[in-house]
């Protein structure tokens, strides 16, 4: 039965080389059993070949006559997404700020007119919702922050950054 993979990952590039270089040539390049590199072929595979594995196989596949570098390839492709990803985290934590800083200049100058002397209950009612627009722009700031000491806590840490509102 063919195993359906993901084509921007290291099993499917492991499957793209061995259509050109064989898995008997692949185990030899690399120095393990054939059966060790097929299982980094497997959708899941919890384990792949170091970078230097990597790059041999990439070459000899180059040698092979195979276009393009299977592994460079997807390394390269999984690094823009990442970097992609914590960019966007980034950009929209600034967006959040820049819209707590409104609600909550906003608050305050609702709180001020709220105590002035003789403020209408409308001007306190006013205050409260300006206050309660700013503590939910907090909470969201609160929680994107937080989605970032994942981001930096190394690979396969969990989320990273981002819309966890």
């Amino acid at each position: 039965m063919t195993q359906v993979r993901d084509p921007s990952t290291f099993p499917h590039a492991i499957t793209r080389i061995a259509a050109v270089v064989t898995f008997p040539e692949m185990a030899s390049i690399v120095g393990r059993s054939e059966n060790w590199v097929r299982k980094w072929s497997a959708p899941r595979a919890k384990s792949g070949p170091t970078i230097l594995q990597a790059l041999l196989l990439d070459a000899a596949y180059a040698a092979r006559g195979g276009q393009g570098a299977p592994f460079l390839e997807t390394y390269a492709h999984l690094l823009d997404v990442q970097i992609t990803r914590e960019t966007d985290c980034f950009t929209q934590l600034l967006a959040d700020a820049a819209t707590a800083s409104k609600e909550c200049g906003e608050a305050i100058a609702y709180t001020i007119e709220a105590a002035e002397p003789g403020a209408s209950e409308h001007q306190i009612l006013l205050a409260q919702r300006e206050v309660e627009q700013a503590r939910t722009v907090m909470a969201v700031i609160g929680r994107r922050l937080s989605s970032f000491l994942t981001l930096r806590r190394g690979a396969g840490s969990g989320k990273t950054g981002g819309a966890h509102d």
